[in-house]
């Protein structure tokens, strides 16, 4: 299995989540990373919108994950985009391509916001602060 997540917001080593425990105990730090993209303010939390076209990008982390398979499915449930919630779900997991600070490339997981954005604040710089 896939075992590198990208992650954009609560998730972040400086950010507070419910899962945050679990999360930084079963992953490794690998590197900031870039992915193609609009961040938004989904009202408390952020939703990057993929866009393929590479020309808006958002900030974030790569983890290495420990457990693939256990964490996807447990973050799965965090974002509510598992087969035990209704849908159509606020987020998609994905397979995205990254850009790491060096430049180089990644292949990683990404939980992609699927709701209409049309009313959201776009965060331009593609950077999540919850204290904004």
């Amino acid at each position: 299995m896939h075992d590198l997540l990208f992650v954009y917001g609560t998730l972040m080593r400086d950010q507070d989540s419910p899962v945050k425990v679990l999360f930084q105990s079963d992953t490794e730090f690998v590197c900031e990373a870039w992915c193609p993209g609009n961040l938004y303010d989904a009202g408390g939390y952020p939703g990057l919108v993929e866009i393929p076209n590479f020309t808006h990008w958002v900030k974030g982390e790569v983890f290495r994950l420990k457990s693939p398979k256990e964490l996807l499915n447990h973050l799965d449930k965090y974002e509510e985009c598992h087969p035990d919630f209704p849908q159509p779900w606020e987020y998609v997991r994905k397979r995205l391509g990254l850009v790491q600070e060096d430049g180089e490339t990644l292949d990683c997981w990404v939980y992609c916001y699927q709701w209409d954005h049309s009313k959201l604040r776009l965060l331009p710089n593609g950077i999540w602060d919850a204290n904004t």
